[in-house]
């Protein structure tokens, strides 16, 4: 029996390698720790006041690198359900993907309207939850041609 995952690659690994408690760890700590530390450097960045500085307010730079910045994110956190051992997890990892990140967004730019010389938007919002979709649609077929041409080096 095969379990596929959106992405439609075979990734049950219960299959392949049985489950131990110090493997979920590791699956945790190799997976789960980028998504929490990535998210943390977000809520770093939105803290400050200094980055207004650095990053223009014009509209189109602005909202690009609030799309790119969510795309990372939305990539590490479909990595890190695909990698879960919950079948749950593994079949609905773009939408779970795409709520989660976008929740993440939002509650970012909740938080940035507490702090000084920052401000929240909803376009901020819109750029953040299309850069979490663009990675949760696009994760299968960058890990495509990653083990493609992992073949040839």
């Amino acid at each position: 029996m095969e379990a596929r995952h959106g992405g439609g690659a075979d990734l049950n690994s219960e299959l392949i390698q049985p489950s131990t408690k110090a493997s979920d760890v590791r699956r945790e700590l190799i997976y789960g720790a980028p998504v929490l530390a990535y998210a943390g450097l977000i809520f770093l960045l939105s803290s400050t006041t200094t980055l207004t500085y650095v990053i223009p307010s014009i509209f189109g730079f602005d909202k690009l690198a609030h799309f790119f910045e969510y795309y990372i994110l939305g990539f590490l956190i479909r990595r890190w359900l695909i990698a879960k051992q919950s079948c749950f997890a593994n079949r609905h990892s773009f939408a779970l993907t795409v709520v989660i990140g976008t929740l993440y967004g939002l509650s970012d730019e909740w938080h940035q309207s507490f702090v000084p010389g920052r401000h929240a938007t909803l376009w901020d919002v819109l750029f953040d939850s299309l850069g979490v979709i663009t990675a949760a649609a696009t994760y299968p077929m960058i890990v495509q041609r990653i083990l493609f041409w992992k073949k040839f080096l």
